[in-house]
Protein backbone atom coordinates (compact mmCIF):
# COMPACT_ATOMS: atom_id res chain seq x y z
CA UNK A 1 0.00 0.00 0.00
CA UNK A 2 0.98 3.63 -0.43
CA UNK A 3 2.18 4.76 3.01
CA UNK A 4 2.62 8.44 3.83
CA UNK A 5 5.91 9.42 5.47
CA UNK A 6 5.86 10.65 9.09
CA UNK A 7 5.92 14.39 9.67
CA UNK A 8 9.15 14.02 11.68
CA UNK A 9 11.50 11.01 11.79
CA UNK A 10 14.00 10.42 14.59
CA UNK A 11 17.22 8.78 13.36
CA UNK A 12 19.37 8.51 16.45
CA UNK A 13 21.44 5.55 17.56
CA UNK A 14 21.78 4.00 20.99
CA UNK A 15 23.81 6.14 23.36
CA UNK A 16 23.49 9.33 21.28
CA UNK A 17 21.80 11.33 24.03
CA UNK A 18 18.50 13.19 23.96
CA UNK A 19 16.25 14.45 21.19
CA UNK A 20 14.53 17.64 22.38
CA UNK A 21 11.55 19.19 20.55
CA UNK A 22 10.28 22.56 21.78
CA UNK A 23 7.41 24.84 20.68
CA UNK A 24 6.62 22.94 17.50
CA UNK A 25 3.40 21.95 15.74
CA UNK A 26 4.01 18.52 14.23
CA UNK A 27 1.51 16.70 12.02
CA UNK A 28 -0.54 17.22 8.90
CA UNK A 29 -3.13 15.53 6.73
CA UNK A 30 -3.19 12.87 4.04
CA UNK A 31 -4.94 12.29 0.75
CA UNK A 32 -6.86 9.06 1.39
CA UNK A 33 -7.68 8.77 -2.31
CA UNK A 34 -3.96 8.13 -2.92
CA UNK A 35 -2.36 6.85 0.29
CA UNK A 36 -3.58 3.76 2.13
CA UNK A 37 -2.04 4.70 5.50
CA UNK A 38 -1.47 8.16 6.96
CA UNK A 39 1.82 9.24 8.51
CA UNK A 40 2.68 9.51 12.19
CA UNK A 41 3.50 12.86 13.75
CA UNK A 42 6.81 11.60 15.20
CA UNK A 43 8.33 8.24 14.26
CA UNK A 44 11.63 6.46 14.91
CA UNK A 45 13.98 6.53 17.85
CA UNK A 46 17.47 5.43 18.72
CA UNK A 47 18.10 8.18 21.26
CA UNK A 48 18.29 7.63 25.01
CA UNK A 49 15.39 10.03 25.55
CA UNK A 50 12.79 11.97 23.58
CA UNK A 51 11.69 15.19 25.30
CA UNK A 52 8.63 16.93 23.83
CA UNK A 53 8.06 20.32 25.47
CA UNK A 54 5.17 22.69 24.72
CA UNK A 55 4.44 21.10 21.35
CA UNK A 56 1.30 20.07 19.49
CA UNK A 57 1.75 16.64 17.90
CA UNK A 58 -0.92 15.05 15.71
CA UNK A 59 -1.31 11.93 13.66
CA UNK A 60 -2.26 12.78 10.09
CA UNK A 61 -5.94 13.58 9.37
CA UNK A 62 -7.42 11.98 6.21
CA UNK A 63 -9.30 13.81 3.44
CA UNK A 64 -10.71 12.82 0.01
CA UNK A 65 -11.78 9.42 1.31
CA UNK A 66 -12.57 6.61 -1.13
CA UNK A 67 -13.68 3.96 1.34
CA UNK A 68 -12.17 3.88 4.82
CA UNK A 69 -9.08 5.49 6.34
CA UNK A 70 -7.04 4.20 9.29
CA UNK A 71 -6.02 6.24 12.31
CA UNK A 72 -2.40 7.47 12.48
CA UNK A 73 -0.34 7.56 15.68
CA UNK A 74 0.95 10.90 16.96
CA UNK A 75 4.15 9.50 18.54
CA UNK A 76 5.39 6.07 17.45
CA UNK A 77 8.69 4.88 18.95
CA UNK A 78 8.14 1.15 18.81
CA UNK A 79 10.88 -0.60 20.77
CA UNK A 80 13.65 1.82 19.82
CA UNK A 81 13.72 4.48 22.53
CA UNK A 82 13.79 3.73 26.29
CA UNK A 83 12.28 6.98 27.59
CA UNK A 84 9.68 9.47 26.32
CA UNK A 85 8.92 12.66 28.28
CA UNK A 86 5.99 14.86 27.25
CA UNK A 87 5.51 18.14 29.11
CA UNK A 88 3.10 21.03 28.51
CA UNK A 89 2.00 19.52 25.19
CA UNK A 90 -0.99 18.26 23.23
CA UNK A 91 -0.62 14.81 21.62
CA UNK A 92 -3.57 13.45 19.58
CA UNK A 93 -3.74 10.49 17.19
CA UNK A 94 -5.38 11.00 13.82
CA UNK A 95 -8.97 9.77 13.38
CA UNK A 96 -10.20 6.74 11.52
CA UNK A 97 -12.91 7.65 9.03
CA UNK A 98 -15.09 6.44 6.17
CA UNK A 99 -17.10 7.95 3.33
CA UNK A 100 -20.26 6.03 4.32
CA UNK A 101 -19.22 3.10 2.18
CA UNK A 102 -20.63 -0.28 3.26
CA UNK A 103 -17.69 -1.66 5.18
CA UNK A 104 -15.98 -1.48 8.58
CA UNK A 105 -14.06 1.54 9.82
CA UNK A 106 -10.64 0.58 11.29
CA UNK A 107 -10.24 0.95 15.04
CA UNK A 108 -8.29 3.95 16.30
CA UNK A 109 -4.60 3.83 17.14
CA UNK A 110 -2.72 5.07 20.19
CA UNK A 111 -1.65 8.69 20.50
CA UNK A 112 1.66 7.52 22.04
CA UNK A 113 2.83 4.05 20.99
CA UNK A 114 5.96 3.15 22.95
CA UNK A 115 5.51 -0.49 24.03
CA UNK A 116 9.10 -0.95 25.27
CA UNK A 117 9.51 2.52 26.80
CA UNK A 118 8.91 4.43 30.01
CA UNK A 119 6.61 7.36 29.24
CA UNK A 120 6.41 10.40 31.52
CA UNK A 121 3.50 12.79 30.86
CA UNK A 122 3.42 16.15 32.66
CA UNK A 123 0.83 18.94 32.31
CA UNK A 124 -0.31 17.65 28.92
CA UNK A 125 -3.35 16.42 26.98
CA UNK A 126 -3.13 13.03 25.25
CA UNK A 127 -5.96 11.43 23.25
CA UNK A 128 -6.11 8.26 21.20
CA UNK A 129 -7.54 8.05 17.71
CA UNK A 130 -11.30 8.49 17.47
CA UNK A 131 -13.78 8.22 14.64
CA UNK A 132 -14.45 10.87 12.01
CA UNK A 133 -17.85 9.54 10.87
CA UNK A 134 -20.59 7.14 11.90
CA UNK A 135 -21.00 3.57 10.60
CA UNK A 136 -24.13 2.59 8.72
CA UNK A 137 -25.02 -1.11 8.97
CA UNK A 138 -27.73 -3.16 7.38
CA UNK A 139 -26.49 -2.10 3.94
CA UNK A 140 -24.39 -4.15 1.52
CA UNK A 141 -21.20 -5.45 3.11
CA UNK A 142 -21.98 -4.65 6.76
CA UNK A 143 -24.81 -6.77 8.17
CA UNK A 144 -26.92 -5.28 10.93
CA UNK A 145 -25.70 -6.63 14.32
CA UNK A 146 -28.34 -8.66 16.15
CA UNK A 147 -28.15 -6.35 19.17
CA UNK A 148 -27.23 -2.68 19.49
CA UNK A 149 -23.51 -2.11 19.88
CA UNK A 150 -20.94 -2.37 21.39
CA UNK A 151 -20.40 -5.31 19.04
CA UNK A 152 -17.36 -7.64 19.01
CA UNK A 153 -15.60 -8.03 15.68
CA UNK A 154 -17.05 -4.88 14.12
CA UNK A 155 -13.93 -2.66 14.45
CA UNK A 156 -14.49 1.05 14.95
CA UNK A 157 -13.21 1.06 18.55
CA UNK A 158 -11.38 4.10 19.91
CA UNK A 159 -7.62 3.94 20.19
CA UNK A 160 -5.70 4.01 23.50
CA UNK A 161 -4.22 7.24 24.78
CA UNK A 162 -0.86 5.63 25.61
CA UNK A 163 0.66 2.19 25.00
CA UNK A 164 3.88 1.74 26.96
CA UNK A 165 5.87 -0.46 29.31
CA UNK A 166 5.51 2.04 32.17
CA UNK A 167 3.63 5.35 32.44
CA UNK A 168 4.09 8.06 35.07
CA UNK A 169 1.64 10.95 34.82
CA UNK A 170 0.98 14.24 36.62
CA UNK A 171 -1.33 17.18 35.92
CA UNK A 172 -2.50 15.71 32.63
CA UNK A 173 -5.62 14.57 30.79
CA UNK A 174 -5.14 11.19 29.08
CA UNK A 175 -8.09 9.79 27.13
CA UNK A 176 -8.82 7.03 24.68
CA UNK A 177 -10.42 7.91 21.37
CA UNK A 178 -14.19 7.77 20.94
CA UNK A 179 -15.68 4.62 19.44
CA UNK A 180 -17.73 4.93 16.29
CA UNK A 181 -21.49 5.57 16.45
CA UNK A 182 -23.41 2.75 14.75
CA UNK A 183 -26.67 3.17 12.83
CA UNK A 184 -29.20 0.78 11.33
CA UNK A 185 -29.48 1.83 7.70
CA UNK A 186 -31.49 -1.19 6.52
CA UNK A 187 -34.25 1.05 5.20
CA UNK A 188 -32.08 4.01 4.19
CA UNK A 189 -33.29 5.45 1.89
CA UNK A 190 -36.08 6.39 2.05
CA UNK A 191 -36.07 6.32 5.88
CA UNK A 192 -33.27 7.95 7.88
CA UNK A 193 -30.80 5.65 9.69
CA UNK A 194 -31.70 4.58 13.24
CA UNK A 195 -29.15 4.79 16.11
CA UNK A 196 -27.81 1.32 16.96
CA UNK A 197 -25.37 1.99 19.81
CA UNK A 198 -21.65 2.64 19.51
CA UNK A 199 -18.33 0.85 19.71
CA UNK A 200 -16.23 1.16 22.90
CA UNK A 201 -14.02 4.15 23.55
CA UNK A 202 -10.34 3.39 23.81
CA UNK A 203 -8.64 2.95 27.21
CA UNK A 204 -6.63 5.94 28.50
CA UNK A 205 -3.49 3.88 29.17
CA UNK A 206 -2.40 0.36 28.29
CA UNK A 207 0.70 -0.47 30.36
CA UNK A 208 1.78 -3.05 32.96
CA UNK A 209 2.76 -0.23 35.33
CA UNK A 210 0.85 3.05 35.73
CA UNK A 211 1.99 5.58 38.34
CA UNK A 212 -0.15 8.68 39.07
CA UNK A 213 1.93 11.46 40.61
CA UNK A 214 0.68 14.16 42.99
CA UNK A 215 0.22 17.67 41.65
CA UNK A 216 2.54 19.21 44.24
CA UNK A 217 5.12 21.15 42.19
CA UNK A 218 4.01 23.52 39.44
CA UNK A 219 5.43 25.94 36.90
CA UNK A 220 3.45 29.07 36.03
CA UNK A 221 4.75 29.06 32.47
CA UNK A 222 7.93 28.67 30.43
CA UNK A 223 10.95 30.66 31.59
CA UNK A 224 12.12 33.21 29.01
CA UNK A 225 15.31 35.23 28.64
CA UNK A 226 15.00 38.47 30.60
CA UNK A 227 11.63 37.49 32.09
CA UNK A 228 10.42 36.41 35.49
CA UNK A 229 9.41 32.83 36.15
CA UNK A 230 7.63 31.32 39.14
CA UNK A 231 7.74 27.87 40.68
CA UNK A 232 4.94 26.83 43.06
CA UNK A 233 5.15 24.03 45.61
CA UNK A 234 2.22 22.57 47.55
CA UNK A 235 4.09 20.69 50.27
CA UNK A 236 3.18 20.75 53.99
CA UNK A 237 4.55 23.42 56.32
CA UNK A 238 8.14 22.98 57.36
CA UNK A 239 11.44 23.06 55.54
CA UNK A 240 12.38 21.03 52.51
CA UNK A 241 14.81 20.98 49.59
CA UNK A 242 14.55 21.93 45.92
CA UNK A 243 16.72 20.04 43.43
CA UNK A 244 17.56 21.47 39.99
CA UNK A 245 19.33 19.53 37.23
CA UNK A 246 20.04 20.17 33.57
CA UNK A 247 18.88 16.69 32.54
CA UNK A 248 16.55 13.88 33.48
CA UNK A 249 17.29 10.26 34.22
CA UNK A 250 15.34 6.99 34.11
CA UNK A 251 12.66 7.25 36.85
CA UNK A 252 13.82 5.52 40.01
CA UNK A 253 11.41 4.52 42.77
CA UNK A 254 12.70 5.54 46.20
CA UNK A 255 10.98 3.48 48.94
CA UNK A 256 9.69 5.19 50.95
CA UNK A 257 9.74 8.61 49.36
CA UNK A 258 8.36 8.55 45.81
CA UNK A 259 10.08 8.71 42.43
CA UNK A 260 13.35 10.39 41.48
CA UNK A 261 13.57 11.81 37.91
CA UNK A 262 16.70 14.00 37.87
CA UNK A 263 20.20 13.25 36.63
CA UNK A 264 22.14 13.15 39.92
CA UNK A 265 25.46 14.01 38.29
CA UNK A 266 26.96 17.50 38.37
CA UNK A 267 25.75 20.14 38.14
CA UNK A 268 22.94 19.24 40.56
CA UNK A 269 21.81 22.34 42.44
CA UNK A 270 20.24 21.95 45.89
CA UNK A 271 18.33 24.87 47.47
CA UNK A 272 16.52 25.18 50.81
CA UNK A 273 12.76 25.30 50.39
CA UNK A 274 10.48 27.18 52.74
CA UNK A 275 7.35 25.65 54.19
CA UNK A 276 4.51 25.06 51.79
CA UNK A 277 2.48 26.10 50.11
CA UNK A 278 4.99 28.56 48.69
CA UNK A 279 6.42 30.20 45.57
CA UNK A 280 9.82 31.08 44.18
CA UNK A 281 10.02 33.82 41.55
CA UNK A 282 13.25 34.13 39.57
CA UNK A 283 14.51 36.71 37.06
CA UNK A 284 16.00 34.78 34.14
CA UNK A 285 19.16 36.50 32.86
CA UNK A 286 18.94 37.82 29.30
CA UNK A 287 21.93 35.75 28.24
CA UNK A 288 21.95 33.95 24.89
CA UNK A 289 23.86 30.87 26.16
CA UNK A 290 20.84 30.06 28.37
CA UNK A 291 18.50 29.75 25.39
CA UNK A 292 17.34 26.14 25.07
CA UNK A 293 18.72 25.03 28.43
CA UNK A 294 16.55 22.36 30.08
CA UNK A 295 15.63 22.68 33.76
CA UNK A 296 14.54 19.55 35.62
CA UNK A 297 13.20 20.25 39.13
CA UNK A 298 11.92 18.26 42.09
CA UNK A 299 11.35 19.08 45.74
CA UNK A 300 11.61 16.91 48.82
CA UNK A 301 9.74 17.34 52.10
CA UNK A 302 10.50 15.16 55.14
CA UNK A 303 6.81 14.37 55.68
CA UNK A 304 5.75 13.60 52.11
CA UNK A 305 8.93 12.65 50.28
CA UNK A 306 9.66 13.61 46.67
CA UNK A 307 7.29 15.74 44.61
CA UNK A 308 6.49 15.22 40.96
CA UNK A 309 9.03 16.69 38.51
CA UNK A 310 8.72 19.93 36.58
CA UNK A 311 10.54 20.17 33.24
CA UNK A 312 10.98 23.49 31.41
CA UNK A 313 13.10 24.74 28.49
CA UNK A 314 14.36 28.33 28.63
CA UNK A 315 12.99 30.22 25.62
CA UNK A 316 13.05 33.69 24.11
Amino acid sequence: PYVQDPALTLQGSAGTGRAVLVNLEIGGDWDASHFAIGGQGIFGGGFDELLVSRCEVFGAVPFYLTGSAASARAIDVSGTLPRVVVTGSVVIAGPSDNDFYPGPTPSGRAAIHAPASTVVVLDSTVRGGGMGSELWTGSVGTPLPAQPCPCPGLDGEGGPGIEALRVLVAGSTVLGGEGIEVFDATNTPPLPPVPWGSQPDGPPIVAPTIVPLAQDLLSTGPPTLGGTWTLVWLTPPGGGLLFVSLAGAPPLEVVPGGWWFLDPGPPLLTLPLGGGPGTLTTLVPDAAPLLGVALWMQAHHPATGLTRPVVEIIGE
